[in-house]
């Protein structure tokens, strides 16, 4: 470990990396710790201020040019800004499940996934983790050199058509705050979780193993998601809505979609005979068949506990 290539980096980088670190090690502080103090309170508003100076730093970081100057990184910066935002205004109207829920996921996606993305191989933190990079042994003649991590990982991220991340967004926002919605919109992000698990699937290739896995991931998937469903408090409303709290189970189902996702065609771009490896295939389909069937098994025991017979069973 050195901290040389961060000493010799630009001032941007350096007010980036403190407020990060800064910033994760209050943050599992004020997240974890005791609610409603005046020290959380303080702690909190150090702790958006420090993921603002971290998030607005980055702007000026350009080593990964996947639009222009622009790039991935900044899209989760982006996110992060518009995240704290929620959560301030969430904290103000007292809806306090749905703020927590928002600042834990702004640490985990701002802090935690970006910040295990610094330590790719190339990039400064990298180099002062694990020492600078160095060359490789020579690649024999008539033989193919491996494909490197960084660049393969950047080519998952710039094939990625823009409308993806918008939609994600929306999505993870939709999940942590508590809103009153139409008897339809309880249906909507089980179909679209459902759809992109089967979308997986079918990208993997239509491969007996990977079906197998499906099918097996959906008997675990359906019983935790009925197991979910029956304990959320969903309330009726007039006019026939529904009053919905925000949780983090839909965040974590959706993370795990799009993760699932970029998993697959990290690893089938690194190795290429992964392709058609059944242990992968078939585990790709287990996490596939599993998400889906728990997000459809809970909006139905969501939609029965709503129903007129389950309100009369319970009476």
């Amino acid at each position: 470990m050195t901290l040389h290539p961060l000493l010799q980096a630009s001032c941007f980088i350096q007010i980036h990396v403190l407020a990060a670190i800064l910033a994760a090690l209050l943050g599992a502080v004020v997240l974890f710790r005791r609610k409603g103090t005046s020290a959380h309170r303080l702690s909190g508003r150090i702790w958006v201020l420090l993921m603002v100076i971290t998030a607005l730093s980055s702007f000026a970081i350009q080593t990964i040019n996947s639009w222009g100057p622009w790039s991935f990184i900044h899209l989760i910066s982006i996110g992060t800004l518009i995240a704290l935002v929620a959560g301030i205004a969430l904290a103000q109207n007292h809806q306090i499940t749905a703020h927590r829920t928002t600042m834990r996921s702004t640490y985990a996606g701002g802090l935690l996934i970006a910040g295990t993305l610094s330590f790719m191989p190339g990039r400064i933190m990298h180099a002062v983790v694990f020492g600078p990079d160095v060359d490789g042994p020579a690649v024999p003649a008539g033989t193919t050199p491996a494909p490197n991590t960084t660049n393969v990982f950047v080519a998952i991220m710039e094939n990625t058509p823009l409308w993806v991340w918008p939609l994600f967004a929306g999505l993870l926002l939709l999940g942590c705050r508590d809103r009153i919605i139409r008897p339809w919109q309880l249906f909507a992000a089980p179909a679209v979780v459902a759809a992109l698990s089967l979308y997986n699937l079918m990208s993997a290739g239509l491969f007996l193993s990977a079906f197998a896995g499906f099918a097996l991931g959906v008997v675990p998937g359906a019983y935790l998601g009925d197991a979910f469903g029956r304990r959320d408090r969903l309330a009726m409303r007039e006019g026939g809505r529904i009053a919905v709290p925000g949780e983090w189970l839909s965040m974590a189902v959706l993370l795990g979609v799009f993760v699932l996702r970029y998993a697959n065609g990290f690893v089938t771009a690194m190795a290429p005979d992964m392709r058609h490896d059944p242990v992968w295939l078939a585990s790709c389909g287990l996490l596939s068949g599993l998400l889906a069937a728990l997000v459809v098994a809970r909006c139905r025991a969501q939609w029965r506990q709503l129903s007129p017979e389950a309100s009369l069973s319970r009476a």
